[in-house]
């Protein structure tokens, strides 16, 4: 244990050693050398500077237009410029944020809004004007023309004012969301909500605010605030330019907020990414952030930070998805053309979540375009895609329709193996919705999705399965200060196996989940130093446990209902993030949870002291319909700070509680979608979480990076486990071939990210451990003898590697690499006889471990011509997965061969995997 506390401290050493190294750089250390910079003129020489240097020079043209710069010995660039000034009479003020201002008259501060903004003699509310109009030339933008907010009349004295209001995209009038809003001689800053809403309050007076987002190019707006009042704006979007190639990440929630564990990617970032079959797909690129990992390649569920799949939930649009993957985990069950934006919250998660304790990943759409008629799409050798939206009263209301599809039949149809080609793989999904603003203050959202498999292992067994929901949401926007949402939830998911392997056992079996849902959440900021949250949620959940049935007349399995589960969560929750500080702040959240199970039921009493089996049920206890069976109360808490060591580096701290009311049953390592849900009832607990987490983040100022080092450590208690041999397919009594029990991780996160340039993109390295606990005073009811051991998705290291290099416009190339340790197995370790009979002797759970993993994946992307007038645009990206044609084992496996028992290999891709892909959408390349 020392030598990981060392590890860790000298991470966290080194992590600030490297940010102070970045944030010592200033302008005032500029050296300037005369072989670089004499004889330019004056053009030349701001031109390279602001190149180098991330800096910016505003003066008018005139003055300077003749002036030759003449460097005869190296010489700081603030001595060069007072040597200057005095020799042209002319005047300079360093602002200290790297901005130089020059005029023929003193300056100081104060004189910045006279000599370099230029005022509205009309006042303006709006900012809806989507040119970029600038009335001071220079050679970066440093404002556009000022607004006014609010009037004289309306201002109240001695008081600061709210501004709110909404940021578009001017190219399609969606929200812009993550948008960060900030006055930088302030210090005060705000990030738009999900509909591009956003609130803060600033002092009266002339302020400069920039508006900055991952998509669009950066805004800056000269604002006169005179009361309260509106700015709505639009934001550009932004040309890919060799410079400007933005990865991902946000600098406000790296280092100013008290988010930790916060990853959010946007599908535009990760289109180039090389990936399986050449689906751009952000839940696989999501395995390539730090503390993310799964069982296995084309497995389903996400392991993230130590905790089982089931201990993740999956959001679209609000709408709960239980299966999250297609054809069992080679795709995602989320069309890429219809995504906005993705959020993965795995550390502080916010109080407004709640029923699962590892993470939550939260799936915005698109709002459609509200101007003019878009589509888009992509097909590759095994798949189409098709994303269309219009606007349906434009400015007003938009519907859009993405469809996705599989055709990989014919794939299957040339394999020599009679039994492959006599199978079927095929899914599709659909995601549709309508907006429809009402005035400025209301927005009504309807929204759908689908995804349905069908699959055929010809002399098998046959799958189908699928998930639907839908949400209606309503955004109220109800002053300046405060909103309010109110959505409605649907969501099912169901699956049948059809088991023709053996005729005589021949079967079918369904299984379903329903949920309904009904939350509220109102915002509110009183002003830039708190952000109140608060709002109720309430879920009925309806689940038809199993129906096993016959498959053919010839079948001597009975028929089997396993009966219905039903149970109402309610919860209530209420957070602030409170700036109490410039340099300190700090988030509270509380949620009280409210679960009730619900019969009609059978209850089972045991035996004291004995284990749960139908031998030693003393008593039956039965329930009627909607009568309450067991109600647990329990309050979840969040708890985090941020302290601003420098405006670019942070130290951050959080704890949090959560409980978990449902769970899967699954005794496999990876999760299929024949995996049922279970809620917690009379007799098993739900699950009890709590995550304790530090850590160091930087965005260093003149770069495009973002370094963050995070350490976390939680516990688990009523963690849910399976009985050796446990089979949970007809498990009619639950409790019987259950356990439950304890789980510990702990581990380390360190992430670079370069956001910008010809070469960008991110590593990141983890080590954990993850191990489970299953102790009682019953022999029968312990695992591994009541030993920990580390749970099947503990895998201590983990290195990934995302690099894209843009050579022009139209020819890049991106590249992954991946490894990971190998996960836990359980082997046989040896022979005995009893009585004369042959056992097979295991090993200690979890006791050894598969070959490590590694893999090098490429791809090439070409773009097509960039002519401005074009109907249609289109690229190409060939992808190379697996480019090494590395064995990687996905399990190993025993046969008993004359008398022997030999181990086998499985891999799932031993072969480089092809694949190329056409993507295509109406307009130019910028549209």
């Amino acid at each position: 244990m020392n030598r990981s506390v060392k590890v860790i401290l000298s991470f966290i050493v080194l992590m600030i050693l490297l940010s102070l190294s970045f944030n010592s750089y200033s302008q005032k250390n500029i050296v300037l050398i005369p072989k670089e910079y004499n004889g330019l003129n004056w053009s030349q020489f701001v031109e390279k500077l602001e190149n180098h240097y991330h800096i910016r020079f505003f003066y008018e043209d005139d003055i300077l237009s003749k002036q030759v710069v003449s460097i005869k010995d190296s010489i700081s660039l603030n001595d060069f410029l007072e040597m200057e000034m005095r020799n042209t009479n002319l005047h300079f003020l360093d602002d200290g944020n790297g901005n130089y201002f020059i005029s023929k008259s003193e300056i100081s501060n104060y004189d910045l809004s006279d000599l370099f903004i230029s005022d509205e003699k009309e006042p303006e509310i709006e900012d809806n004007d989507k040119t970029n109009e600038n009335y001071l030339k220079t050679n970066n933008d440093y404002a556009n023309r000022t607004i006014i907010i609010g009037s004289r009349k309306k201002a109240k004295n001695g008081k600061k004012c709210t501004i709110s209001g909404y940021v578009r995209s001017s190219e399609n009038n969606d929200p812009i969301v993550g948008c960060t809003i900030y006055i930088k001689k302030l210090g005060i800053g705000a990030v738009t909500s999900s509909s591009g809403y956003f609130s803060i309050t600033v002092p009266k007076g002339l302020h400069i605010l920039t508006a900055s987002s991952i998509e669009q190019n950066e805004k800056k707006i000269t604002i006169d605030v005179r009361s309260e009042g509106t700015l709505n704006f639009f934001m550009e979007k932004r040309l890919v330019s060799l410079d400007e190639v933005v990865v991902t990440g946000d600098s406000y929630d790296n280092v100013r907020s008290t988010s930790m564990g916060l990853e959010r990617l946007a599908i535009k970032n990760v289109k180039y990414i090389p990936q399986m079959f050449g689906e751009a797909d952000l839940l696989k690129v999501a395995l390539m952030l730090p503390g993310v990992q799964n069982t296995g390649e084309a497995s389903s569920g996400f392991n993230v930070r130590g905790s089982p799949s089931d201990q993740t939930q999956f959001f679209i649009n609000n709408v709960p998805i239980y299966n999250t993957s297609h054809l069992f985990g080679f795709f995602s069950a989320f069309n890429s053309d219809v995504v906005e934006e993705f959020k993965l919250y795995k550390s502080n998660i916010p109080a407004e979540y709640g029923g699962r304790l590892a993470s939550v990943f939260d799936i915005t759409t698109t709002e459609g375009n509200k101007q003019k008629f878009s589509a888009r799409g992509g097909i590759s050798p095994i798949m189409a895609r098709l994303f269309v939206e219009t606007p349906v009263q434009k400015e007003q209301s938009s519907a859009y329709v993405g469809f996705r599809s599989t055709y990989s039949d014919w794939i299957l149809k040339r394999v020599q193996s009679p039994d492959i080609r006599n199978s079927r793989a095929g899914f599709y999904d659909v995601v549709t919705g309508v907006n429809y603003k009402i005035g400025d203050n209301h927005q009504i959202e309807l929204f759908g999705y689908l995804s349905s498999d069908d699959i055929s292992f010809s002399t098998l067994a046959d799958y189908k399965y699928e998930n639907i929901g839908g949400s209606l949401n309503w955004r109220y926007r109800l002053n300046s200060k405060s909103k309010f949402n109110l959505s409605t939830v649907y969501s099912r998911y169901w699956f049948e196996e059809a088991n023709h392997e053996v005729a005589l056992n021949a079967f079918r079996h369904q299984f379903e989940i329903d949920n309904y849902k009904l939350k509220g959440v109102l915002n509110f900021i009183p002003n830039n130093n708190h952000n109140i949250s608060t709002g109720f949620e309430s879920t009925f959940y309806s689940i038809q446990r199993g129906k096993h049935m016959p498959l053919a007349d010839q079948s001597v399995v009975s028929a089997i209902n396993l009966g219905s589960e039903n149970s109402i969560e309610n919860a209530l929750f209420v957070s602030d993030e409170w700036k109490i500080l410039p340099y300190f702040t700090v988030y509270g959240g509380l949620r009280f949870n409210n679960y009730n199970f619900l019969g009609g039921q059978n209850v089972y009493h045991y035996e004291n002291n004995s284990p749960f089996e139908e031998e030693t049920i003393i008593d039956t206890s039965f329930y009627k319909n909607g009568e309450i069976v067991k109600t647990y109360n329990s309050f979840d808490f969040r708890l985090a700070m941020n302290y601003m060591l420098t405006t670019s580096l942070s130290f951050k701290a959080s704890v949090n509680s959560l409980h978990q009311q449902l769970f899967q049953l699954s005794n496999t390592i990876s999760i299929s979608p024949t995996a049922k849900w279970k809620m917690a009832d009379y007799h098993i607990k739900p699950l009890e979480g709590y995550q304790y987490s530090v850590g160091v983040y930087s965005s260093p100022d003149a770069t495009s990076l973002e370094l963050s080092t995070e350490l976390y450590y939680k516990t688990v208690n009523n963690l849910v486990e399976f009985k050796n041999g446990a089979d949970l397919t007809l498990i009619e009594i639950p409790e019987t071939e259950i356990v439950q029990g304890d789980l510990k991780a702990y581990g380390i996160e360190f992430m670079l990210k370069k956001k910008s340039g010809r070469l960008n993109g991110w590593l990141n390295y983890t080590y954990s451990k993850s191990e489970a606990r299953v102790q009682s005073p019953i022999i029968e009811n312990e695992i591994n003898y009541g030993n920990p051991y580390p749970t099947n998705f503990d895998k201590p290291h983990a290195f990934n590697l995302v690099v894209n290099y843009k050579f022009n416009r139209r020819f890049s190339i991106s590249s992954n690499v991946v490894y990971n340790t190998g996960k836990p197995v359980t082997y046989p370790v040896g022979i005995y006889y009893l009585d004369g009979r042959r056992i097979i002797n295991f090993s200690g759970r979890n006791e050894y471990r598969l070959p490590d993993y590694f893999r090098v994946d490429l791809s090439v992307n070409v773009e097509g011509n960039l002519k401005a007038k074009k109907f249609a645009h289109g690229s190409w990206s060939f992808s190379v997965y697996n480019l090494l044609g590395r064995k990687n084992a996905y399990s190993v496996y025993f046969k008993n061969e004359d008398g022997k028992i030999n181990a086998y290999k499985l891999s799932v891709f031993g072969a480089p995997i092809v694949t190329l892909t056409y993507n295509f959408k109406f307009g130019n390349y910028a549209d």
